[in-house]
């Protein structure tokens, strides 16, 4: 796969089906660990903040999703969820990479559910853990 060939898209709400599918595949099993899955929390939360997330694509299809947003200063990656058939083939590493050179910020952070091996990604790429807050882990690097 040419990982320059991903396109992105602004989410819509027409989105929520395949971001709830996507969401519940991918973080449904950390989640549980500490609370119940909740779809109409989930739905809620959907409607707050869609505009906020891409949907990755791969010609026509879907790939995943991801949500950024610029916080004083610096960035900060709260999701970047993949289907599973695109899963470990350097697309987490190509997005992080292109969002660090793209951004003007000092610092990225990134945020993920205790227990999820994505974070190993996010140390590999050379994130330190700046924080735990109760189930989620922040880490951070300086630009």
């Amino acid at each position: 796969m040419k990982l320059e060939r991903l396109t992105t898209r602004q989410c819509r709400i027409s989105d929520h089906n395949y971001v709830y599918r996507l969401t519940r595949r991918c973080l449904c099993k950390y989640i549980i660990r500490y609370r119940k899955w909740d779809k109409n929390y989930f739905d809620k939360h959907f409607k707050e903040r869609y505009k906020n997330r891409l949907i990755i694509t791969s010609g026509k299809r879907k790939i995943g999703m991801y949500e950024i947003q610029e916080m004083g200063n610096h960035l900060f990656i709260t999701n970047i969820l993949l289907t599973e058939s695109y899963r470990n083939k350097g697309i987490g590493s190509y997005l992080i990479n292109k969002f660090i050179k793209e951004t003007k910020k000092k610092k990225v952070r990134i945020e993920y559910w205790e227990g999820n091996p994505a974070g190993r990604l996010y140390k590999r790429l050379g994130f330190k853990q700046v924080e735990k807050r109760d189930h989620k882990i922040i880490l951070e690097k300086q630009i």
